[in-house]
Formats: structure tokens, sequence, C-alpha cells
């Protein structure tokens, strides 16, 4: 017995591990319920995140498609701190350059269409419609300035400016050479030879009248060749021409303005008529200043409030906010509707007319060229061409010059970007814009 107690005091520590690693033995074929079953499931978890993970380390990666490819190239390499810095400088710096373009794009549409009067819009006050009224009337009425000053526009002698000026000439040139008979009261002693001088001036006046006035002018255009608003050019309408009236003119007038220096660019090489390419504006034919003038592609101008033909309008909050411009808007491109695609929308309106002009055959692609050079306007379709008779037209009193002419009708569009023009609308005018495709017209 002692001997045992001495054993187990020397090698107490060795029994014991032995002891523990015995009952370890032991417990590990003792059933555990689930414990098993939870350890397999992780192991498995573990495997399945390993197997993801080295299907990513050894995935193909493939650089983009670019245009001109049905295949991508294989990436090499996956791109470097430094790499993916220049990219996002690449990307600030086209996004800069992007926002510059759209800068630049509105100052281009922008700078020609100058106000009227500036400052009056939005909110014309005080003497300031009728202010405007005059300044329109002084640009587009009689001998006004978009005529003689831009267009330096002038029409054939009348039968009644021939008739003034024979007399002229007779009263000024010949009747003072007369002599008086002295045996026959009332008659002259030289009558018949002074008439006769007379007859022959007077026979070839009319001609020489026709061909000063070509000479004289850039292009012929009668005064009803560019539409005038009656309304705002009515000085016996007693009240003057309310904000939306203004605003409606001075758009139409922009578009004017355009054809005129379009016109007025073409014909800057010649010195006259007679070597000019467009020899005449027979008409531009625009929408009244009023909604119908732009552009929606339904048949019709913007419905206030309205979501369609033949659905009630929707009543307009005279205080709601007005739109703001919005360069991400989606940009409409209905071409059922236009040559173009293009309809008036939240970020740009159109205005679609008509041009009648007389040109030489030769300069046609010059005059299309010029129509379209430093402005929003396009040629959307040249609806047709016919040969002028040059000398029908010149017992008219039409003189072309040498060169064969044709008479021809444009169908152009101009846009205007909301980003400047909505700062100069009326309030009410703002909240009846399209601001996409389904803008209604009006019934």
């Amino acid at each position: 017995m002692d001997q045992f107690k001495s054993i187990l005091a020397k090698y107490w520590v060795a029994i014991l591990c032995g002891i523990i690693a015995l009952a370890a033995i032991v417990v590990s074929f003792v059933p555990l319920g689930g414990y098993h079953e939870e350890l397999h499931t992780k192991m498995r978890a573990s495997a399945g995140n390993y197997d993801k993970a080295k299907a990513l380390e050894t995935k193909p990666r493939l650089q983009p498609i670019i245009p001109g490819q049905t295949t991508p190239d294989p990436l090499k390499w996956f791109p470097s701190d430094s790499v993916i810095k220049s990219g996002q400088d690449l990307r600030d710096k086209l996004n800069t350059q992007s926002l510059d373009a759209v800068k630049t794009v509105v100052e281009i549409n922008r700078k020609p269409h100058q106000e009227l009067l500036p400052g009056l819009l939005p909110n014309p006050q005080g003497v300031g419609p009728i202010n405007y009224r005059e300044a329109y009337i002084a640009r587009l009425g009689p001998n006004g300035t978009l005529y003689t000053q831009v267009l330096k526009a002038g029409l054939p002698p009348t039968a009644e400016e021939i008739a003034a000026e024979e007399k002229r000439i007779w009263d000024t040139e010949f009747k003072p050479q007369l002599v008086p008979d002295p045996s026959n009261v009332g008659k002259f002693m030289n009558e018949d030879p002074v008439n006769a001088q007379f007859l022959t001036r007077k026979s070839a006046l009319p001609q020489q009248m026709k061909e000063s006035r070509a000479h004289a002018f850039k292009v012929y255009a009668a005064a009803d060749a560019i539409p005038i608003d009656p309304v705002v050019a009515n000085r016996q309408g007693g009240l003057p021409p309310d904000p939306r009236k203004i605003w409606w003119s001075q758009l139409q007038l922009w578009v004017e303005e355009d054809v005129a220096h379009a016109i007025e660019d073409a014909n800057a090489p010649a010195p006259d008529v007679t070597g000019a390419a467009i020899k005449r504006l027979i008409k531009l034919d625009l929408p009244p200043a009023e909604p119908s003038l732009l552009f929606t592609g339904r048949g019709g101008p913007v419905m206030m409030g309205g979501a369609g033909p033949g659905v009630p309008p929707v009543p307009v909050d005279p205080n709601a906010p007005a739109p703001t411009p919005d360069t991400n808007t989606p940009v409409p491109h209905e071409m059922k509707m236009s040559p173009s695609g293009r309809v008036s929308c939240g970020m740009y309106d159109v205005v679609q007319f008509h041009l009648e002009l007389v040109v030489g055959i030769k300069d046609l692609p010059w005059v299309l060229q010029c129509i379209a050079k430093n402005r929003m306007m396009s040629v959307l379709n040249v609806d047709s061409i016919v040969s002028e008779d040059s000398v029908a037209a010149e017992n008219a009193g039409f003189i072309y010059g040498t060169n064969q002419v044709v008479r021809v009708r444009l169908t152009c569009e101009s846009l205007f970007l909301r980003e400047w023009t909505l700062p100069l609308m009326p309030p009410s005018i703002q909240r009846i814009l399209p601001t996409n495709a389904a803008a209604a017209p009006v019934q």
C-alpha cells in the first residue's frame, strides 16, 4: 500500500493527464445531437466561400466593348490607384467639357436674340407696353429698320411713282425750255421739239427707274412679306399689348430677325439685287404671335392645362411655381411629327415656318447654308423648286440680273433654349409650356 502511495505521489500529474485523455476518447464516441451536423454545415459554407473566391480570382477580366468591336479584349491586369485616378480625372474633364459645351450652345442661341426693349420682360410695367408698341412698329412697320437696315429691301417703282417722276422731270427739266410765242398767246415757239425730247425721255423712264431700284437695293420685299402682329401694331386699339402678347410677338420677331440676317448674310458679297443670291423675299409664313407659335407635333399649339385632344383642360394654378430648364430632361425624338424629330419640350421651344424666295439657281446651296450657319435654325425640307420667268418678272418691275433664277419654298424651324428664354417669359406663359412630347394642342 505504501508502495502504491509512493508511486501515486511521484506520478500523479502523468496519471491525471492520462485520465483526461481517456475521458476525451470515451466522449468522442458519445452522441452529441446536432453538433456534428452544425459543424459539417459550417465546413461546407467555408468550402463554398473558398470556391467563390477562387472563381473570382481565376475569372477572365474583359475590357468594355468599344464601337467597331464585336467581342471584348481581355483585361491583362487590374488598374492601379494611379490608373483609377487618371480615369476619374478624365471623367471630370469630360464632364467639365460637356457643361462648357452646353454653355456655348446656350450663348450661341441667346446672343443674337436681344429684347426689342431691354429690361421690359418678363413683367412689363408703366409705359413699357406703349413704348414696346412703338419700337415694334419701327422695326417691322412700313420702312421699318428690319427692311431698310438689315435686308436693305425695296420694291420696283409703281405706276404712281413713275407718273410722279414724269411730272417732276417735265416741270424741272423740259417746261423751263419752252419759249413763248409772242405772236400767239399760250403757244410756244419750240413746243414740238421740246415735247419730242420729253416723250423720248418719258418712254425710257420706266426701265430706268426699274434698273435704278434694282441697283439701289439688295433684295425685293413687299411690306407684307414679313408678318406683323395686328394687335401689337394697332395704335388705335386703345389698350397697349398685355405681357402675353408682348412675349409671343417678341418670340415671333426673333424668328423674323433670324431670317432677315440669314438673307443679309447670303447677299453680303453682292452689291445689289442683280448680283444677289436671294433676289426676292416673297413670303415668310409664320404662325401668329400666340401659343400656336410653338410647334408641339400635335397639329396645334399648347393647350393651357390640357392633356390631349378631347381631354378637358386641367385648371392651372396661377400661383404654381414656374418650371426650370433641366439639361438632363429626356429630349423627345418624334420622327412621325417632324423631319427633325424635334418638338417643344422641357429643354427648348420649336417654331416652324415656311419661307418663299426667288434665288439664283446656282446659289441655292449657299442660301441653304446661310440659313443654318451660326444659328439654331434649320431647313427641314425643300418643298418646291419652280423656274421663275425672268421676262415676266422684269415686265412687272423685278430685275433679277442675267443668271437663271428659281422660286423655292422651304420648311424651316428655329430652336429657342429655355435656359435663357424662361427668365424672360411672363409667369403666365411659363406655366402653360409643354414639357415633353405629350404636350397637347389647343382645341
